[in-house]
């Protein structure tokens, strides 16, 4: 016939003894035909050699001729020459040979040279030019569209996609899951469903590979953005994945599909929560993909201003915290401003020391607080500026408790030499008979005085107070002066009176002419006795002696009259 037989495949060829009449003659069952091929280099597959019956012989071969030219591109074949045949045999009741004339077979050629199912097979020598070839059914497990399509430059079965069955061969290919289509003389998958992802590649490489095409089913605590672009991707800390989608943890929280990486990426969090899109928890960080989620702050240790680009912040000493950016200080007055990412304290109420600093003297946001003074200490503002530090109680003062209090004035008649008292007792008393004339923070001894009836003898570190003699008068409790003026221009200078350095008193050395000294009957007895009208003494300077009569006719002259009051304080013994 002249319908076009695929090289390598059985089909079935005639041939009838006819006589001269072209009749065939169905006496002779007996005569053996043989077929020959008239094309050098083809190969006749299958039975050669058919008995006669009723005059005509049925062979079912195979033709296996020589290619000169495959283009699997182009779809095109080209045999070596075209392929002829003949029939012979001798005739059983003469002997006389019987030959065919030339046929000439019809093969399907370029992408019809095989059936469907199958590929031609080339065989790997080359002979007389040409290479053999015959179409080959592909068995299960492989499939064939394009019977010059292979896995390689040559044609051949293709291996069956990881996404298919090929449990028959040739070209039934069955898929369960996927858009198939066939282009290039194989299957290719275009399209996968949600929460499946299209591969076509090998682990690690971007090369297409046939044979790993398939649809990969996403594990549910994944998602994929894309099933045709994008990789299965593990869910982020922070969301809820099922296989397919995404869904962030906290309400609020914002994700956004990157395409281009394939991934959701958290670009906001709600009030109260950190954007943390780093392995080291910060948002500032190499980025990283499973780490990404909104972190609740402490609603009693942290806070947080900016909840797009800060981090938690730990809880200064000086706030209360509410786990966002609210916050209320503890010390009303205090002034705090957000510098940054965190709160700084800027200013105390008066009595409070800023605190702002760790042990190696660095700022420390956490420490920040306005800190009551300590006892001994007081925080006073100074030109109008925050109060930044205590400072210990100036001399004269005390403060005996941690607080905001200012620091105390040391009480009437006492004193305070040195700053910091801690406690009254700090406060040191005027010596006995002393008073500071209702004065209080005192700094020194110099501000006690002795009161009026006494007088005083100071050194640069002591100070008593005397009481005044009877021959003396102390009006100011500083100096003493003798009743009447009796000592002249000068108490100490004159010698009328005399210092004792050890015992720090005054002694009455002197008494004016008509005047008897008295030191010896005790300190506070001290004077100077006017010699009575008829008496006389004779010795101003002596206590030993006494008045005595004037003779007879013998008078004693009055006393001098006052020659003013002068006097003197004794300071140091001089």
């Amino acid at each position: 016939g002249e319908a076009a037989v695929f090289v390598g495949t059985l089909f079935e060829a005639r041939a009838e003894k006819q006589d001269f009449y072209a009749q065939r003659v169905r006496s002779d069952s007996s005569s053996i035909i043989i077929v020959d091929a008239l094309t050098s280099g083809l190969e006749i597959l299958g039975s050669r050699f058919v008995g006669m019956r009723a005059g005509e012989s049925v062979f079912a071969i195979a033709l296996k001729p020589l290619f000169g030219r495959i283009d699997a591109a182009q779809g095109t074949t080209e045999l070596i020459a075209e392929l002829g045949l003949v029939f012979r045999g001798a005739d059983a009741e003469s002997g006389l040979e019987m030959v065919s004339e030339s046929v000439v077979v019809n093969v399907s050629v370029g992408h019809e040279v095989c059936p469907r199912g199958s590929v031609l097979v080339l065989d790997g020598a080359a002979w007389a030019g040409g290479r053999a070839g015959a179409c080959a059914t592909c068995k299960a497990g492989t499939y064939s569209l394009h019977p010059l399509v292979g896995p390689a430059s040559e044609p051949g079965c293709l291996d069956c996609p990881d996404g298919g069955v090929c449990a028959s061969g040739g070209d039934d290919v069955v898929f369960t899951v996927g858009e198939w289509r066939e282009e290039g003389g194989m299957f290719l998958l275009v399209s996968c469903p949600a929460g499946s992802a299209l591969v076509n590649t090998v682990e690690g490489s971007t090369k297409f590979n046939h044979n790993r095409q398939h649809c990969a089913k996403c594990d549910r605590l994944q998602y994929i953005l894309d099933p045709n672009r994008h990789r299965c991707t593990d869910c982020p800390a922070g969301a809820v994945c099922d296989g397919s989608d995404l869904v962030g943890k906290v309400d609020g929280s914002v994700w956004v599909a990157d395409q281009t990486r394939g991934i959701f990426v958290l670009t906001s969090c709600p009030e109260g929560y950190s954007t943390v899109t780093s392995a080291d928890g910060s948002s500032g960080g190499d980025f990283d993909h499973e780490a990404q989620q909104c972190r609740k702050c402490s609603e009693e240790t942290e806070y947080i201003i900016n909840p797009n680009g800060d981090a938690c912040q730990k809880c200064p000493r000086g706030l209360q915290c509410f786990g966002n950016s609210e916050v209320t200080p503890l010390v009303a007055g205090s002034s705090w401003v957000v510098n940054g990412s965190v709160f700084v304290l800027t200013g105390c109420p008066a009595g409070h020391r800023m605190v702002n600093s760790d042990e190696g003297g660095g700022f420390s946001a956490e420490v920040q607080r306005c800190a009551a003074c300590a006892a001994g200490e007081e925080c006073v503002p100074l030109d109008r500026q925050a109060c930044t530090r205590c400072t210990p109680c100036q001399p004269g003062h005390y403060k005996a408790f941690v607080g905001t209090a200012a620091c105390f004035a040391c009480p009437p008649d006492t004193y305070r030499e040195a700053a910091g008292a801690e406690e009254l007792a700090a406060c040191q008393a005027c010596p006995v008979e002393a008073t500071t004339r209702g004065e209080a923070a005192r700094v020194s001894l110099h501000a006690c005085h002795c009161k009026p009836g006494y007088y005083r003898y100071r050194t640069a570190a002591t100070l008593r107070c005397f009481q005044c003699p009877l021959g003396g008068q102390c009006p100011d409790g500083v100096s003493l002066v003798t009743r009447g003026g009796l000592d002249g221009t000068g108490l100490v200078e004159w010698g009328t009176w005399d210092a004792d350095t050890e015992a720090g008193r005054l002694w009455l050395k002197r008494c004016p002419p008509g005047y008897r000294m008295e030191n010896e009957t005790g300190y506070e007895q001290q004077e100077c006795q006017q010699v009575p009208q008829g008496m006389f003494i004779a010795s101003n300077s002596n206590s030993s002696y006494q008045f005595q009569r004037c003779p007879n006719n013998m008078v004693s002259p009055p006393s001098p009259p006052g020659r003013g009051s002068g006097g003197g304080g004794v300071d140091g013994g001089g």
